[in-house]
């Protein structure tokens, strides 16, 4: 598996999302990131991984939310689950997936 991974979201629960790319960068590196289509980037932590899978986690403290992204190495895809709190009264929650070039 690359170092990089440029992915395209292809179904989500947020249809606003389909088709954005994302970038995890240096997933095998203690400083993995993800860099999303608007250029901004967040770092992650790799919470598992194996022969089949790598986990990375981003937690945005400053927004109360997180976001999961689970890499199948065998296929080429990504599952991706979002949650953040809005405001201290809502959850706004999505889930999507995704593939690489």
């Amino acid at each position: 598996m690359a170092e990089d991974l440029v992915g395209t979201v292809v179904k989500s629960s947020d249809p606003s999302v389909v088709g954005t790319r994302l970038t995890f960068a240096g997933v095998h590196s203690a400083t993995p990131k993800v860099i999303f289509a608007t250029g901004e980037s967040s770092p992650l932590q790799r919470v598992f991984e194996d022969d089949r899978s790598m986990t990375l986690l981003l937690v945005a403290s400053a927004a109360a939310g997180g976001d999961v992204y689970v890499i199948n190495k065998k296929t080429g895809t990504f599952a991706a689950a979002s949650a953040e709190i809005l405001f201290s009264v809502a959850i706004a929650a999505s889930g999507s997936v995704g593939t690489f070039k």
